[in-house]
């Protein structure tokens, strides 16, 4: 290789070598505006208050018309579960049924309708004790909590259910907020009223806007069901910051669940 070729070949090195130097430092200062401006945070997703509509009495759940995606509102009646009574009169003397069970009267001669009513009773089918005993229930009215709309159906109808039973769940999907999990770290630099940028998952590219509404005063590991064990090394805790979203596009549809990234300005 001649000189002017050695020389060209140290220039474009040189000039390459300074480039990725400013790059680098680009990115470098870039990255350092941006972590002590904001908090970012990776671990966070839609949430909201979740309602269960749930077995009033134990029973027979009947007519259940709680369907997945419709709204209701507080005392909409979505089924009916059917609670059994007891059978009143079954033959027993001194019950309104012993005169219908052919015992014979205190003379001891049976009367004929006594002898009609106890064969008409012997050959009843089973079908019709059983749509007797169906017929001898309290219809109880399932009825909707709160304003929400149902996500999931847990019953259906026939299911034998006990009190306090979940059949359903809803959320009320216009007050949906966005939860996010702070490191104990970042904690003290956010602040109730903080601005937030939003990116789901679902939908990338799209930037949500919101603000900080409130900080948790407990750290995720306090009411874990499983507690954390201590190890070797530094563990870091983290803690819940609720953020209400006050701009979402259109074309964004909200579903609890939903994984998201946010960016909270620091308060200092």
């Amino acid at each position: 290789m001649s000189k002017s070729g050695a020389k060209v070949a140290w220039t474009v090195a040189v000039l390459l070598t300074l480039a990725a130097a400013v790059i680098g430092a680009y990115y470098g200062i870039h990255l350092y505006q941006e972590r002590s401006t904001y908090v970012q945070v990776n671990d966070a997703k839609v949430d909201g208050a979740k309602i269960a509509i749930s077995a009033p009495q134990n029973g027979k759940l009947v007519e259940f018309t709680a369907e997945v995606g419709k709204a209701y509102k507080a005392g909409d009646v979505l089924g009916y579960v059917c609670v059994p009574q007891p059978v009143v009169g079954t033959g027993t003397a001194g019950t309104p049924g012993a005169a219908q069970s052919g015992v014979p009267e205190a003379g001891g001669a049976q009367t004929p309708a006594g002898t009609a009513s106890g064969g008409a009773q012997s050959g009843a089918p089973q079908a019709s004790e059983q749509a007797a005993g169906e017929a001898l229930c309290v219809r109880v009215p399932v009825t909707m909590p709160q304003d929400g709309t149902i996500v999931l159906r847990s019953q259906e109808e026939g299911s034998l259910v006990g009190a306090g039973t979940p059949l359903a769940y809803a959320f009320n999907l216009s007050k949906l907020y966005v939860r996010a999990l702070v490191s104990e770290a970042d904690y003290p630099d956010v602040a109730v009223g903080s601005d937030v940028d939003v990116w789901l998952t679902a939908y990338p590219g799209t930037k949500l806007q919101g603000k900080v509404v409130e900080k948790g005063l407990y750290t995720e590991g306090m009411f874990s069901l499983l507690p954390v064990l201590p190890g070797t090394g530094e563990t870091s805790e983290k803690l819940p910051v609720r953020i209400e979203l006050t701009s979402v596009p259109q074309d964004v549809q909200l579903v609890p669940g939903l994984s998201a990234t946010v960016k909270i300005a620091r308060s200092r």
